[in-house]
């Protein structure tokens, strides 16, 4: 099993952060949940070995500055398809052929 020191797990954490943010903006949502799964995993070997101790550091402070405008960017970045796939998802649901016939007019049910 490879061994990480704090600094190299946030520094990992940081750059699997950048490629999700890169991702996400490419609408590549099946690499960005890849990702997003590995910095999972990251965040629980940096959990298992004292995060906190690194993070009050002068080194530590540095990344976790530079982490927090990727974060956003994430968390906006992510609202944004999120919000655009439920609109795509109405718009089909609008379109189904559902009660049509196949000339295009409704179908009257009660008739």
């Amino acid at each position: 099993m490879e061994m990480h020191t704090p600094e190299e797990l946030w520094r990992l954490y940081l750059e699997l952060s950048r490629e999700m943010l890169k991702f996400l903006k490419e609408d590549d949502i099946d690499r960005f949940l890849d990702l997003e799964e590995q910095r999972a995993k990251i965040f629980e070997k940096m959990e298992a070995c004292s995060i906190e101790a690194f993070k009050v550091t002068q080194e530590g402070r540095a990344l976790v500055e530079e982490l927090k405008p990727v974060e956003m960017q994430i968390i906006y970045n992510t609202k944004v398809w999120l919000n655009k796939s439920r609109t795509q998802h109405e718009t089909v649901r609008d379109y189904e052929v559902r009660g049509f016939d196949p000339s295009g007019h409704l179908v009257n049910r009660e008739m």
